[in-house]
């Protein structure tokens, strides 16, 4: 009877795991496109709106677009929670969760999915008394469990033999930019703590180090996911080139145009601080984004290509909870076989 009941509860269990995974790659497609949404219409739209004369249609179109873009936030922010969440259960569920490789990777995923919810409660509680230790100590705890998500993820995956030397790089490459920027914010959390005053060791070397390492993650992306990718026909070659070029074409002229507003936005919304040669910025956002439609077009790179946009997305300066979530979801794909063969 306690046989039976055994079976039964593992049948559940692997059925609850195979429907977790099943709607999986439909939320992180909806995930994407509303972090998309969000970052066009929201960071990047209201922050060059003193270019844009708001008065008339032009202010209607201005209120309704910035609407959207904040509801876009909202709904990424939720979904970002269940998307992680969703990961986590179906990671667990599975039978190489038992690999002790695997163990520190889903511990710090709970960690940090705990932190996600408790760290704007500490937060507004610190800001609330006017700052102080609670928001401090909020910091530093949500920054550590992230880099514990960065490392447990990573790291196992570069070292491994699951995946191309490519592909280990790029991971490595997206993981050690993530770390530059999480040090340069835990440092400076982990001063305020103990009432020290001036920058942490290293801090600015430190993280325009990370930008270096996320020009060449873009390189590396392109070598481990697009490169050597049949394009599928004629139109689909043409729609891969077109694509990344316009866009291409698109950043160039804005920063021909005004190259100083063209790197405070950037700052604003992926963190770059566009201090290296603009070329290198420009071809490892071709690259990138070649890579990304190049994944769109194969049926079994859809979660890759989530997994990317998501990058982009987030960031390299992570500020916000949802910015460290989606890079968070973005290196579980990237690193599990299993998610990143997710179809829909």
């Amino acid at each position: 009877m306690a046989t039976r009941v055994l079976t039964a509860r593992s049948s559940v269990l692997g059925g609850l795991s195979a429907s977790a995974e099943a709607v999986l790659p439909y939320a992180l497609g909806f995930l994407a496109a509303a972090g998309l949404t969000e970052l066009l219409l929201l960071r990047t739209l209201s922050r060059v709106a003193v270019h844009i004369p708001k008065e008339g249609l032009v202010l209607s179109a201005y209120e309704a677009l910035t609407g959207v873009g904040s509801f876009a936030f909202d709904l990424a922010t939720i979904l970002a929670v269940v998307v992680l969440s969703l990961a986590l259960y179906a990671f667990m569920r599975r039978e190489h969760w038992q690999d002790a490789g695997h163990l520190p990777a889903m511990g710090a995923l709970a960690l940090l999915l705990t932190w996600s919810v408790l760290f704007p409660l500490l937060r507004a509680a610190g800001g609330s008394a006017g700052g102080g230790a609670p928001d401090d100590v909020a910091k530093l705890a949500f920054g550590l469990a992230f880099s514990l998500v960065v490392v447990g993820l990573a790291l196992p995956f570069a070292l491994s033999r699951r995946a191309t030397p490519a592909r280990r790089a790029a991971v490595g490459l997206v993981a050690a930019a993530y770390l530059c920027g999480q040090y340069y914010t835990v440092s400076y959390a982990g001063l305020e703590l103990l009432d020290r005053s001036g920058p942490p060791a290293l801090a600015s070397q430190v993280l325009t180090l990370g930008e270096v390492l996320v020009v060449a993650g873009a390189v590396a992306i392109f070598a481990g996911w697009g490169a050597g990718t049949s394009p599928g026909g004629r139109s689909a070659a043409h729609l891969r080139l077109a694509i990344p070029t316009a866009l291409s074409l698109l950043l160039l002229v804005s920063y021909l145009a005004n190259g100083s507003t063209s790197a405070i936005l950037s700052l604003w919304t992926e963190g770059l601080t566009l201090y290296l040669p603009f070329p290198l910025y420009l071809a490892a956002f071709w690259l990138y984004g070649w890579t990304v439609v190049a994944c769109f077009q194969r049926r079994d790179g859809f979660a890759v290509g989530c997994a990317l946009l998501l990058l982009f997305v987030g960031g390299y300066a992570l500020e916000l909870t949802y910015q460290h979530l989606l890079a968070a979801i973005a290196l579980v794909v990237l690193t599990q076989s299993e998610f990143s063969r997710a179809t829909v």
